[in-house]
């Protein structure tokens, strides 16, 4: 840990607890307190973070932006010994279980089945292994080049525009010799100085303050505006930028009715808004009625809707109906045959369709590929000995181990309260 933890141009810093057992990875601007770093408020987080960019920035006339292609999926195990020990090392003793880097390796590789190309998104451990990976890289470009990296993310303050070219170029050669490459869609080069926020950020900011959100027409003229600066800006997230704020800003009954009509008008077209419209319903069950939230969800199930858009809809539904209601059958067939793991694990914890749930697990996971099971460890974990066919995966894939010990991933008391163990 001290050697990432000692990189200043990485923004990512260990937190060590307990003793010294247990390791998180965030975006914290820490100091060290005896024999681990502790987390400062987030404000002083902040404010450490411009502050190392400003003195970054200070004198520079250029930002050399650069993104890694794929990260995570494309991460070869085999360069993790490589980074750690250097390659002509890690090469000439690669089955050495002294070396540590090895272990990574090996243990990297058992939770791909094996497979040396990728590394899981999104757990802490990928980011320990991250960080691992492109220390050398951050060390080989220090002394020559001003830098911040968030993950993957490339930050350099460059005198020129020879230099912030040389920057990209060196970068690429660095990366080159761990297997990976430069995201050359979100590589580039702007002249300082530069805003700190989108130009549509900005602008809505601007209208916001500007407006006032009592007369009737203008949630709706603010949603337009939107959806116009989202067509100009379609990497952004203008919608849903949008929707929170005007969210936010309506804070009376009337106000809130109103944004959620607009947001669940829109909620197809812009599934990110959807966590926005469930706290508004989590808060208020009237700003929308349970069939409106069934005919949207028939409409993502038949086009595939993103994952999380299903989820939050399945979640705004049950909020709505306060556990009082029956998700009609076809829904709950529609929902399943997504052969979306998320959403059929959400009509689990929703208690809804639990016996249609339990069959897809008997039935059309019966003698799967682990693989395939894979895909759908959660469902199969929390369905449980209720799907014996599965027991095997089960006890191979140590969730029933899990199991045993009585970790669940889906606390569905929270939504229904219903223990887990009564009978359906």
């Amino acid at each position: 840990m001290t050697r990432i933890g000692e990189n200043e141009e990485s923004q990512i810093v260990p937190k060590i607890s307990g003793d010294n057992d247990l390791v998180s990875m965030g975006r914290y601007e820490a100091e060290e307190t005896e024999s681990h770093m502790s987390i400062l408020r987030y404000s002083a987080q902040r404010r450490r973070a411009t502050t190392k960019r400003l003195d970054r920035a200070i004198g520079k006339r250029y930002l050399a932006r650069a993104d890694i292609a794929v990260f995570f999926p494309s991460v070869y195990t085999h360069a993790i010994p490589w980074a750690i020990h250097t390659k002509e090392i890690a090469k000439r003793r690669r089955r050495d279980k002294c070396l540590y880097g090895n272990v990574l390796d090996e243990r990297s590789r058992n939770m791909q089945r094996g497979e040396t190309l990728g590394i899981p998104i999104g757990p802490a451990t990928s980011y320990i292994l991250s960080e691992l990976l492109l220390n050398p890289v951050d060390a080989a470009l220090r002394d020559e080049y001003t830098f911040m990296r968030f993950i993957d993310d490339y930050s350099c303050y460059c005198g020129s525009r020879k230099e912030a070219d040389a920057f990209i170029g060196a970068l690429e050669d660095q990366l080159a010799e761990y297997g990976l490459q430069l995201n050359a869609s979100k590589t580039n080069i702007t002249r300082l100085p530069a805003t700190t926020a989108d130009p549509w950020i900005i602008q809505l900011r601007t209208l916001l303050d500007g407006f006032n959100l009592s007369q009737s027409s203008t949630l709706g003229t603010l949603f337009d505006l939107a959806i116009n600066l989202q067509a100009k800006w379609p990497k952004g997230n203008v919608v849903k930028y949008a929707a929170r704020a005007l969210a936010r800003h309506s804070t009376t009954d009337d106000l809130r009715h109103r944004c959620a009509r607009h947001i669940l008008e829109i909620a197809f077209h812009y599934p990110s808004v959807m966590p926005i419209l469930a706290r508004l319903v989590q808060d208020d069950s009237s700003v929308v009625r349970a069939d409106e939230l069934e005919r949207l969800l028939e409409k993502q199930s038949e086009q595939r809707a993103p994952t999380d858009a299903m989820c939050w809809t399945l979640f705004a539904w049950r909020k709505q109906t306060s556990g009082t209601a029956t998700l009609p059958s076809d829904l709950v067939n529609a929902v399943i045959g997504t052969d979306d793991c998320m959403a059929i694990a959400s009509l689990w914890a929703i208690d809804q369709g639990e016996v249609d749930v339990i069959d897809f697990v008997r039935t059309k996971l019966a003698g799967s590929t682990d693989e395939k099971y894979d895909r759908f460890w959660l469902l199969v974990h929390e369905v449980g000995d209720k799907a014996p066919e599965t027991k095997s995966y089960r006890e191979r894939t140590g969730l029933q181990l899990l199991a045993d010990i009585g970790v669940s991933f889906i606390d569905r008391a929270a939504f229904t309260g219903k223990d887990d163990d009564e009978p359906i």
